[in-house]
């Protein structure tokens, strides 16, 4: 009876071992998830490329006919990163012309990842240019025109692709308005006006009546 009765509590003892073990062992998993979930947590935060509080701003760009690489601000959750320190910008695109451009932001040091970024480039304003060659007209009853020369900081542009021409009040004698339309790279009016002058008669001998 009485090895019966040792075996009993070596029984119960190893059943307590058993459970504490077990426990354990269930702890260190649990331990261990979250361990995992917080790097994984950390990983996301610190990736600028899938952390969605990271917030990108650029700065207004305006078509200059160089390729633009505007100033950026990067925030994770309300903190500024330092451009060279945090991250760098890179890989631009479509960022000459008017329209939609891109960047690359990439992390480096403690921030990883990349985030694409898209801008837009506003066209310029037409009614900063120079325009030359306009010069009065003879009245001929058709609609006069004239041959100009548009330059923005020296650059001649192009009409149809730059620019467009609108004539208004050009057939008649007295003071004809033209638009230059800003088009493609290009916005907004640059108005002008040129005048048309009667036919000068010489020579005509008027008739005699006897």
């Amino acid at each position: 009876q009485l090895d019966e009765g040792m075996h009993g509590t070596d029984d119960a003892i190893h059943a307590r071992h058993q459970e504490a073990l077990t426990q354990a062992k269930q702890r260190v998993a649990e331990a261990q998830n979250a361990l995992q979930a917080a790097q994984t947590a950390y990983d996301n935060y610190v990736n600028l490329g899938t952390n969605t509080l990271v917030s990108v701003r650029v700065a207004p760009a305006t078509y200059t006919g160089s390729a633009l690489k505007p100033d950026i601000t990067v925030e994770v959750d309300g903190e500024v990163l330092n451009q060279g320190t945090d991250f760098t910008v890179g890989s631009y695109a479509n960022n000459t012309n008017a329209g939609t451009g891109s960047l690359v932001v990439s992390g480096i040091d403690t921030w990883k990842g990349v985030r694409t970024v898209e801008f837009t480039i506003e066209p310029k304003s037409i009614s900063l240019a120079s325009v030359t060659g306009i010069e009065n007209k003879t009245y001929s009853g058709e609609e006069l025109t004239q041959t100009l020369t548009v330059k923005d900081d020296g650059v001649t542009l192009r009409e149809g692709q730059d620019y467009t021409v609108e004539y208004s009040s050009n057939t008649n004698v007295g003071t004809a308005r033209l638009a230059v339309v800003g088009k493609g790279n290009y916005t907004d009016t640059l108005s002008s006006s040129f005048e048309i002058l009667p036919v000068s008669i010489v020579g005509i001998v008027p008739e005699s009546y006897d």
